[in-house]
């Protein structure tokens, strides 16, 4: 007789060096808080940052979408890096990245992002799967995607009740 143990294994891998060798959790509002606080005591009041996606639309979501607006500074790379090892260390997948505006759902206008990886390899149940996202590399870790049309998240957000909510009044609800 023979027994099948089948592995489950997750693991994320940035191509910018980040690493996460575990599931995470799916977020839920203390978990946002906690990540948050930590976040936030950092020098990373430069940038407004705001909520987008499932998260605030209390949709079940694997992910909490973060958009940061202001002006581009030598402290992004770090500032997005941080966001996203905070989220590991509390067990949440924080999607974060730079936009130049917010999305007007009632006309589209063009919108420029930058993050701080080009491609992450994703391992689950032992099947990987590599997604690039085809960024111009504009300095060591920053890389920007220009959308002229309507991105995929621009198309499932039309429907969302709450388009976006600055992070800060999202806070003082809680």
């Amino acid at each position: 007789m023979s027994v099948t143990i089948e592995t489950v294994n997750f693991k994320y891998e940035y191509d910018n060096g980040i690493v996460l060798n575990k599931k995470w959790d799916k977020p839920d509002i203390n978990s946002f808080l906690n990540w948050w606080k930590t976040f936030s005591s950092f020098n990373i009041h430069d940038y407004e940052y705001y909520l987008v996606g499932g998260f605030i639309n209390k949709k079940k979501t694997k992910d909490i979408d973060i958009v940061v607006v202001g002006d581009i500074t030598t402290e992004l790379y770090s500032i997005l890096t941080l966001a996203k090892i905070i989220g590991f260390k509390n067990n949440i997948l924080i999607d974060i990245f730079w936009q130049d505006k917010l999305y007007n759902h009632d006309n589209y206008k063009p919108i420029k992002r930058i993050r701080n990886f080009n491609k992450v390899k994703i391992t689950k149940n032992n099947k990987t799967n590599t997604y690039s996202y085809g960024g111009k590399k504009l300095s060591p870790g920053l890389f920007e995607n220009n959308y002229i049309k309507p991105y995929v998240d621009y198309n499932k957000s039309k429907d969302y009740k709450n388009k976006y909510e600055n992070i800060k009044d999202f806070i003082n609800e809680y």
